[in-house]
């Protein structure tokens, strides 16, 4: 192979090195060490330029920020606020929810009422995260999020709508989960600085995870074990098979969101999709976002209002226990009318989030057909 000017390229390889003179190669070992020194001197020198000027930096960094998150929010006013009203009404229904049925059900062991009211409480937290990002202009970040909504709800939908033993095993699996952390763990504490588990605690650990075993069986192991049961009870020919989250979907009959809970993956993991996919931007713009953007809002908008609903439904439909009839039947009355001013209120927010994007592209495309022009 020759280059550009007909003389042979040598190979890329060592074997260059190794045919250099004593003199030629003394040489190059001098000019690799300048290259190293003038390297950690740049980087050394702009470092220390950085923390010098690093308040004015940041300081103009934020104003850029506060007033494109401004911009977005005027913009997405309607949509946003709407939906900080269905999180702040989800938010309440769990208080409610806990202080008015809790006192019956401590008194037995209700597996349900823990699993929900603690799956009700993830839920809310996913979705104040879901808003901050979209207050960010993250909304690939926010569809991120609604991943692990969507799964929380559709976990809570379906131990709403099972027995209490469901739900305790459901409560039960963290100790398998707690068994494969802790050996994950063990295996790399000492390259992470970390101080390992004791021999004790391991012990302990593994001793958990065995009686589960026991109680449950040896497959009790594999991920959404817990939840076997009662899909065989649904579906007998489930029998052998391994359980994952599409069955649970289609037990509380939302598998029609697996396409977006697909395209919220998207956001998570790195696959090919992830490099060339993002909300925010354009696939007829050849610009990668490395920030924010004010479009795509109400994708992950929608979705998480959807899934924040649907996690205070399973909470609202449960019953607990109650001595007290009449009292029962108020706090069902006070849980029922948030929830449905939740749902009525997560519809309308849905249908601005809609609106402002439709106006969002109806802009994108006049300002790209003027430039065509």
């Amino acid at each position: 192979m020759k280059n550009t000017q007909g003389h042979p390229s040598a190979p890329a390889s060592r074997t260059n090195f190794d045919a250099l003179t004593l003199d030629e190669a003394k040489l190059v070992d001098e000019i690799i060490s300048d290259l190293r020194k003038a390297v950690r001197d740049a980087s050394l020198r702009f470092g220390t330029r950085i923390v010098r000027h690093g308040g004015k930096i940041l300081r103009g960094r934020r104003v850029g920020m506060k007033g494109f998150e401004e911009r977005l929010y005027g913009r997405w006013a309607i949509p946003l606020d709407l939906y900080e009203l269905c999180l702040y009404i989800a938010l309440n229904c769990g208080r409610y929810f806990s202080r008015h049925f809790r006192p019956g059900s401590a008194t037995i062991t209700d597996h349900k009422f823990k699993a929900l009211l603690r799956l009700h409480a993830g839920a809310t937290r996913v979705a104040g995260e879901v808003y901050a990002l979209l207050l960010a202009g993250f909304p690939s970040g926010a569809h991120a999020r609604w991943r692990t909504l969507h799964e929380i709800a559709v976990t809570a939908l379906f131990i709403a709508q099972e027995d209490n033993e469901t739900a305790e095993r459901y409560i039960n699996h963290r100790f398998v989960k707690s068994y494969e952390d802790a050996r994950e763990y063990q295996k790399y504490a000492f390259m992470l600085g970390e101080e390992p588990f004791t021999d004790e605690e391991m012990t302990r650990i593994k001793q958990n995870y065995e009686s589960m075993l026991v109680r449950y069986g040896a497959d009790f192991h594999w991920p959404y074990a817990w939840a076997h049961p009662a899909l065989l009870r649904r579906d007998p020919q489930l029998k052998g098979n391994k359980i994952g989250f599409q069955h649970l979907q289609a037990a509380v009959e939302i598998q029609h969101w697996t396409p977006r809970h697909r395209m919220a993956s998207h956001a998570v993991h790195p696959s090919a999709t992830f490099a060339r996919f993002n909300l925010g931007s354009r696939e007829d713009k050849h610009e990668v976002l490395p920030g924010a953007s004010n479009a795509d809002l109400a994708d992950p908008g929608q979705s998480a209002l959807f899934s924040l609903t649907n996690a205070t439904a399973a909470l609202v439909i449960f019953e607990p226990g109650s001595d007290d009839i009449t009292e029962h039947l108020q706090h069902r009355g006070a849980l029922g009318a948030m929830a449905k001013a939740l749902s009525t209120l997560s519809k309308i927010a849905s249908e601005e989030f809609m609106k402002v994007h439709l106006q969002l592209e109806d802009e994108i495309r006049a300002e790209g057909s003027n430039a065509n022009s």
